[in-house]
């Protein structure tokens, strides 16, 4: 009888054991869920309280109040996914419905027709890439003329109708990327620019803004400054030219994605790659992967997430009639990185 009480009692501080251990393990999870919660608004909140997001009413939420189609020519994309991402969630928690158009590749008449489609079916506001072509801007103009508002994204088409640009400053992007180069250089050295066939004005931007900060600069000496006086080819095309014509210059400004991937691979045909310096403007994944390998010394991180939230909220200000007219431009971050940022 005595053993049977022992055990009982025994058993009676094990039970009680288990239970505060169970009470314990419970407070755990709910306060690291608590955390989590608190963490996850956080950073919803900071990324998203400086755009002013508009909340439609409760009595307004039944119906989907707006339609937007985003259009571009880059679908796939990392960085477009990241852009979409920052769109739609504005989209999402406006009762907007969001319509994402484009292509897979660089199409101007596809992008133009699917402008003129949007046109013809009445939607509410066209967000798409600016192309400064004269067919561009002649389509934009009518969907204004007709009362769509176009905001222009990634970039722009200034002399068109558009109501606004929301994008990098890509004049800032060429003198951030040539004040890395003169802080850098260690005796006097040629650079050349290496142009694409796309979105020529996105590329004279950059191009004025590395030669604005460099030509103050004895010591750097402009290889090619007119490389857009004449008709450029494809990035293969124009990497061969490029080395040919300029065989003493080691330090390369690619303004387009599609020249640097281009330059290293025609370089690496015909030279040792650590020859040359090389400089670009975009940040996919190719980019950062040769800049990891410290093949592309420095290129230009965007923020895409940033354009379409702020594209998105823009276009929802215009149509609410709470900011008219628009500012011109709405300029996102940008920021210089190298290898050792990644």
């Amino acid at each position: 009888m005595c053993y049977n009480k022992v055990k009982q009692h025994i058993d009676s501080i094990i039970l009680k054991g288990k239970c505060k251990m169970r009470k314990m393990i419970i407070v755990a999870l709910s306060m690291g869920s608590i955390i989590t919660m608190i963490i996850s608004a956080y950073y919803i909140i900071n990324m998203y309280s400086d755009h002013s997001i508009l909340y439609l009413d409760p009595d307004e939420t039944d119906y989907n109040k707006y339609r937007i189609v985003l259009i571009s020519d880059q679908l796939g994309s990392a960085s477009w996914n990241e852009l979409v991402h920052g769109a739609k969630f504005i989209a999402e928690n406006n009762n907007t419905d969001l319509n994402i158009w484009g292509t897979y590749r660089t199409n101007q008449s596809e992008i133009i027709k699917q402008i003129e489609i949007a046109i013809a079916s009445k939607v509410d506001g066209i967000l798409v890439q600016g192309i400064n072509h004269p067919d561009f801007i002649e389509v934009v103009n009518q969907a204004s003329i007709k009362g769509i508002p176009v905001i222009t994204i990634a970039s722009d088409a200034p002399s068109s109708l558009r109501r606004s640009y929301v994008g990098v400053d890509h004049y800032q992007e060429g003198v951030k990327i040539a004040e890395y180069i003169q802080k850098t250089i260690e005796s006097p050295v040629n650079v050349c620019f290496l142009a694409g066939e796309d979105f020529i004005n996105l590329q004279e931007m950059r191009q004025r803004g590395v030669m604005d900060t460099l030509n103050t600069n004895e010591e750097i000496k402009i290889a090619n400054p007119n490389v857009f006086n004449d008709t450029l080819k494809s990035a293969f095309q124009e990497s061969i030219s490029l080395l040919n014509e300029n065989p003493n210059c080691k330090h390369i400004v690619a303004l387009n994605a599609n020249g640097a991937s281009q330059i290293v691979k025609t370089i690496k045909t015909r030279s040792r790659i650590e020859n040359y310096k090389i400089y670009a403007f975009d940040d996919n994944s190719e980019i950062k992967e040769l800049l990891k390998d410290g093949v592309i010394q420095a290129t230009i991180e965007h923020h895409p997430k940033e354009i379409g939230v702020k594209s998105m909220v823009m276009m929802l200000k215009w149509l609410e009639g709470r900011e008219i007219p628009l500012e011109k431009y709405y300029y996102t971050p940008s920021k210089v990185i190298t290898e050792t940022d990644l």
